[in-house]
């Protein structure tokens, strides 16, 4: 690669418009690295921190077989991140985020280009950590936090390469330690046991039934246990020889190694943004309307790839537009491509996919707050005949509306303290 000018582009023996096996096979039998130029040619150590990715055999746009680095291999290595749930960190690059300000933003930064070239630069990137506070001995692992790159447009159409909400390691709950071992001590004198309940008390009220907790968000339970009373001790001896020295007690016991860090994997209402373009929706007024070249009463395949890599946030106009995080609080959704009631094909915001993210609700068993705006219920009233209070128009119009949101809480004695699951 940058170090000696050897790519995959010569693997092949010579320009062919039909595949070669043997090109093939010695294509696809090489890796780059490293990707980008090293500070330090003469002390590199070939170990990916400069970028590797292997060779990829195909046709190019002119319809010539090549070798070319494969763009979905590109990796600086794991970093130090190896979660199953966070597997971005195993294929793009790291940017050090607060370390050095490497945000996303500076993926794309002065550069220029369509914006499919764009959008495959800005997604070979992550941010770790993505804590502005983070000390400078952090080496990484997302305990800081990641943020995925993705591409997004600013307030004057400006391509500009952002970062998805933090991610972040944590511990997974230790188990219980081990009960230490039996003291040599003498054993208790006997006790006469404690008294029966009364038969005749009255049974205890049920609990209020509610939904099961996900097992993401439930602890090991914890029996509780009475103390037993302190061991009565015989007499002491009444032998004029000396008391015996006492027994050592054996050294407590070790505690239980540390659990391996548990990734928490991104919400997976809000996911399809991930390598999709941000349009800013009520804030700029960039919809997915725009994402087609010209009417048309048969689908057109450039409109629709342009149409399908975008997403809009937010959907409703924030209280406080210039400070709103794009976080899909004010409601997010895809675009997608399809004919109207008119017969022509546009593109649209994806009913189906309006979330305002998982709001602490992962329930497999109610998918639908996985896709809806919560409502708070009985916390400030907000419940259902709120999301179409005051509006007028169709029954098909209404019930879009009213089918975008769910409540929750919907216990009227719900404490102010409840946080939503």
């Amino acid at each position: 690669g940058q170090v000696d000018g050897e790519w995959c582009g010569g693997r092949v023996s010579a320009e062919s418009s039909v595949p070669v096996p043997a090109d093939q096979e010695h294509c696809e039998g090489a890796w780059v690295d490293p990707l980008w130029a090293p500070p330090e040619p003469a002390e590199y150590a070939f170990d990916c921190s400069q970028g590797c990715a292997k060779c990829v055999y195909g046709e190019n746009e002119n319809g010539i077989y090549v070798c070319t680095n494969d763009r979905d291999s590109i990796t600086t290595g794991c970093n130090g991140s190896t979660s199953p749930g966070l597997e971005y960190t195993q294929h793009r690059t790291r940017l050090t985020g607060s370390l050095d300000e490497s945000w996303c933003w500076s993926a794309i930064n002065g550069l220029t280009g369509t914006e499919a070239e764009l959008n495959a630069t800005c997604t070979q990137f992550y941010v770790d950590p993505a804590d502005p506070d983070a000390p400078a001995s952090y080496a990484g692992g997302c305990t800081r936090g990641c943020s995925a790159c993705y591409l997004g447009t600013r307030a004057n159409g400006d391509y500009v390469c952002r970062g998805t909400p933090a991610q972040y390691a944590t511990l997974a709950a230790p188990s219980s330690p081990p009960d230490p071992p039996p003291s040599p001590l003498p054993p208790p004198s006997p006790l006469p046991p404690p008294p029966l309940p009364s038969l005749a008390s009255p049974p205890l009220s049920p609990p209020l039934a509610s939904p099961p907790l996900s097992p993401s968000l439930t602890s090991p339970s914890l029996a509780p246990s009475m103390a037993p009373p302190p061991p009565a001790f015989p007499p002491p001896s009444t032998s004029p020889l000396p008391p015996p020295s006492p027994s050592p007690m054996p050294p407590p016991p070790l505690p239980p190694p540390s659990p391996p860090p548990r990734l928490i994997s991104e919400c997976p209402a809000t996911a399809f943004r991930l390598g999709r373009v941000h349009l800013l929706g009520q804030v700029d007024g960039e919809w997915c309307g725009g994402r087609v070249s010209a009417e048309s009463s048969v689908p057109v395949p450039a409109d629709q790839e342009h149409c399908e890599g975008a997403w809009v946030d937010p959907l409703w106009a924030p209280p406080e537009p210039a400070e709103y995080a794009f976080d899909c609080s004010q409601g997010c959704a895809k675009c997608v491509y399809g004919e109207n009631e008119n017969g022509i094909y546009v593109c649209t915001n994806d009913r189906d996919s309006i979330t305002t993210g998982c709001n602490g609700s992962t329930s497999p068993g109610l998918e639908y707050t996985q896709h809806r705006t919560r409502l708070t219920g009985s916390l400030d009233e907000s419940w259902c005949w709120s999301a179409i209070n005051g509006l007028t128009g169709t029954e098909a119009e209404l019930n879009a509306t009213c089918t975008q949101f769910y409540v929750d809480p919907a216990d009227p004695d719900t404490p102010a303290s409840y946080a939503g699951g």
